[in-house]
């Protein structure tokens, strides 16, 4: 079987993540996922990095196309992000989770948030409501 270099490079990633070593940077992981603390750090500031600069250009953040809406996602990538939230909310309902923060509710419990999120969602509901009465 020959391999392309995608499958060598995820092949290669999963050894060295197994072997507890960062793939990025070949130091030792310190956290659960794909990259140390340090790689994490340094791809989170290049993400943003990009969204910034996209955003200043008037460009979608997430495809990089030219935006064709006032928010900072295309239309079509919008879409996209929606159809993900919805799945995610319905899924993580059906299995009785904090819809934001996937904590196990009670089975008699009626709200599809936890009380720490549930608290956070109605503050924000209010400042926003503030804000809208002060424009």
């Amino acid at each position: 079987m020959s391999w392309n270099i995608t499958q060598y490079k995820y092949k290669w990633t999963l050894n060295r993540l197994a072997q507890g070593i960062c793939p990025d940077c070949g130091g030792e992981m310190d956290r659960v996922g794909w990259r140390c603390s340090k790689c994490y750090i340094e791809l989170k500031k290049n993400i943003n990095k990009r969204r910034e600069k996209l955003a200043a250009d008037g460009r979608c953040i997430d495809c990089g196309k030219e935006n064709d809406t006032d928010n900072l996602l295309c239309s079509s990538c919008s879409e996209e992000a929606n159809k993900r939230n919805r799945s995610r909310y319905q899924r993580r309902k059906e299995k009785g989770l904090c819809v934001d923060c996937k904590e196990k509710l009670p089975d008699d419990y009626t709200h599809v948030r936890c009380e720490d999120c549930l608290e956070r969602a109605n503050e924000a509901s209010r400042k926003s409501e503030r804000k809208r009465r002060n424009k």
